[in-house]
């Protein structure tokens, strides 16, 4: 009871690295649908346009990570 207590999260942090990439997917959707439920006139919508917004920025995250390592490779490939 007392490591619980003792628990401090910014100095101690969980160990996730193992799968971290995988905490991207409900970042993103919980993103979108906060924000999509301030944005929008209607809950109605909400789904729908918290999806597409969802698949929008996977989509730009995962061509910015494609740019990334392509660059990353050019640059090993040139030393």
């Amino acid at each position: 009871m007392s490591t619980l207590l003792a628990y401090t999260p910014f100095v101690n942090p969980l160990p996730l690295w193992d799968y971290w990439m995988a905490l991207i997917l409900p970042l993103t959707v919980g993103v979108s649908i906060a924000y999509k439920s301030i944005r929008c006139r209607h809950m109605h919508q909400v789904p729908r346009e918290a999806t597409q917004i969802a698949v929008m920025i996977i989509l730009g995250m995962s061509a910015a990570a494609a740019v990334l390592w392509l660059i990353v490779r050019v640059m090993e490939w040139r030393v």
